[in-house]
């Protein structure tokens, strides 16, 4: 569980201490705007309550589910499970940091209360900003399971679609690190003094954030368009499987009906029969059972042989097609017997 790349409440750690100006005695400011600045503040603290409060209750239905999962279940669902538990305890805890925070802001008075809020509202967006990151990791490590599940199956288009999603996540990723070490720079700017600086790098900072937020969200769409497509060429393939599947079992009731034929055929007479004729009535059964064993074996490759090809598979499609010769063509000799 440490080696989860979901580590980041300890990031805000410095965030969570109240900035140095916020030492200096209280006067008081413009009435309106104080009200104002206070009423939306109150609003932010409850805001977080109620997201605190839905966080407990996410991660303490993953803790349950952890702790509920039946031994030797999904291997995939566990690994999913611990990811969401981790992001979704870290996230509570850093939450709790800054409503804790947020508190003792709002004792504050006058302009030492309006320092505080500004340096709060700062913080607490690039809190975000590193929740928003790791939320990312964990998606990108979800895309990566379920990329390497797909692989093993052998569905290639699927696989594709995902790898093109998983190079635009971490292509997004990397711009979203460079961003926020940009906001660090911002709070370093300010933390020295150099507040004229520190306002022209964060209006350039919010220019550049929401245009890469454009352009990632026209890239999505594009995406989605292209994981549907892939979609619907799996179903496509999954449905022409489907139904030839369905129409070789079908093919078979004839066999299934004479062997349940000869059976019944055979239990009922067996205690009258001498062993002469119950010999002769077995061997005939065998063979009548081994011709249908071959011709369920011959489906059932027959089948696979559909998959394999559909899924693109020609090598290992290449193989079945020699067994599969090979056992009509021992059919053929077992029925000419």
């Amino acid at each position: 569980m440490k080696a989860l790349p979901i580590a980041w409440a300890l990031g805000l750690a410095v965030f969570l201490l109240p900035p140095a100006s916020a030492q200096d005695d209280a006067t008081f400011p413009d009435d309106e705007e104080y009200a104002m600045a206070r009423e939306r503040f109150e609003h932010r603290g409850n805001d977080l309550r109620n997201e605190l409060e839905h966080l407990r209750k996410e991660a303490s239905r993953f803790a349950r589910q952890l702790k509920e999962a039946p031994r030797g279940g999904d291997e995939n669902n566990r690994i999913h499970d611990e990811l969401e538990s981790v992001f979704l305890e870290e996230t509570v805890e850093a939450w709790q940091g800054l409503l804790d925070r947020h508190n003792k802001i709002m004792a504050a008075e006058g302009n030492r209360f309006l320092e505080m809020e500004a340096a709060f509202n700062r913080d607490f967006d690039q809190a975000s900003r590193r929740r928003e990151l790791a939320r990312r990791k964990t998606e990108m490590t979800h895309l990566e399971m379920e990329l390497d599940f797909h692989r093993k199956e052998g569905d290639e288009d699927l696989a594709v679609a995902l790898e093109k999603r998983l190079k635009q996540w971490r292509d997004d990723i990397a711009v979203y690190r460079e961003q926020m070490a940009s906001w660090d720079k911002v709070r370093l700017a300010r933390t020295d003094g150099r507040h004229e600086e520190a306002e022209a790098m964060e209006q350039r900072l919010w220019l550049d954030e929401r245009t890469a937020t454009f352009a990632r969200e026209f890239k999505d769409s594009q995406q989605r368009i292209v994981d549907a497509n892939a979609r619907v060429e799996f179903l496509r393939k999954e449905i022409a499987i489907a139904e030839i599947e369905a129409n070789s079992v079908k093919g078979m009731r004839k066999d299934h009906h004479l062997r349940i034929r000869e059976w019944e055929r055979l239990s009922n007479s067996f205690e009258k029969l001498d062993f002469e004729a119950r010999q002769q009535w077995l061997d005939r059964f065998d063979k009548l059972n081994h011709e249908f064993e071959l011709k369920r074996e011959i489906m059932e490759m027959a089948i696979q042989l559909v998959d394999l090809r559909l899924r693109g598979r020609v090598g290992e499609a290449n193989e079945i097609k020699q067994r599969l010769d090979e056992l009509k063509r021992v059919l053929k000799e077992h029925q000419g017997r």
